[in-house]
């Protein structure tokens, strides 16, 4: 609850969203750049069902890396899979029922 004190009244006013780390969904890859070997940490704001694709710059999938329930919390994926790639620039797309985010990355 916010309360103005600038203001003759004592009415307090709710505040229904602050955009705060614990409303967002944050995507972290490293090291960075990422070579063979890379460790995916995502929070996840919201329980329920999650979706992570690797994208290629023009927004192409390559491959799903997750897609299934998780709890409301932070998670760090292997990011392994990845010698086949060709060097260059990706993507990794997460949604959420209500939130989606991306991340760009050089695959060296």
């Amino acid at each position: 609850m916010y309360l103005n004190r600038n203001v003759l009244s004592n009415i307090a006013t709710p505040v229904t969203s602050i955009n705060s780390p614990a409303n967002k969904l944050l995507i972290k890859i490293y090291p960075a750049p990422v070579f063979q070997h890379a460790t995916i940490e995502v929070a996840i704001p919201e329980t329920g069902n999650v979706q992570i694709d690797l994208l290629n710059i023009t927004g192409q999938k390559f491959k799903n890396i997750h897609s299934g329930f998780l709890l409301r919390g932070t998670y760090s994926i292997n990011f392994n899979d990845n010698k086949d790639l060709p060097s260059g620039v990706y993507i990794i797309k997460v949604n959420t029922k209500t939130l989606s985010g991306t991340l760009k990355f050089v695959l060296k």
